[in-house]
């Protein structure tokens, strides 16, 4: 991640991976922007093997909230297409899903953690849950 002032900040990222029925390259490009106690994102992600290739999407409101701005609550929403490994082979599928997040602190050193959402990936499947977490400072 990149501070390039005035609350922007950008990100990027470029890995590889290998599996038996080849290789894939990702990479990652984003752009925040801070203003007051919200925090806007979007993201961009690509995976592209053998010369064919993927493209998703999200975008990201938060807001900080509470004493310090420790507290978070944020929605995520993404759409495009994912490569999925289906058991024959890496295949392009369409996605799509919401998500909400959020970070609240009990006291100083204790909070809780949760995250509530739907992700559907094309006739593959369709994943519904959340997780909920305690978090401590030291």
């Amino acid at each position: 991640d990149a501070a390039v002032g005035r609350g922007w900040v950008l990100s990027g990222g470029l890995s590889g991976r290998r599996y038996d029925t080849g290789d894939v390259t990702m990479m990652t490009a984003g752009i925040d922007k801070y203003l007051g106690r919200f925090r806007l994102a979007y993201a961009s992600h690509g995976a592209f093997l053998s010369g064919e290739g993927s493209l998703s999407h999200s975008a990201t409101i938060d807001r900080a909230y509470g004493r310090g701005e420790d507290n978070l609550f944020g929605i995520t929403f993404a759409a495009g297409e994912e490569l999925e490994n289906d058991g024959s082979g890496l295949r392009s599928s369409d996605v799509r899903g919401i998500s909400a997040r959020g970070r609240h602190w009990l006291g100083r050193r204790i909070g809780v953690l949760y995250t509530i959402g739907v992700h559907e990936q094309g006739t593959y499947y369709t994943r519904r849950g959340g997780t909920a977490g305690i978090a401590f400072r030291f």
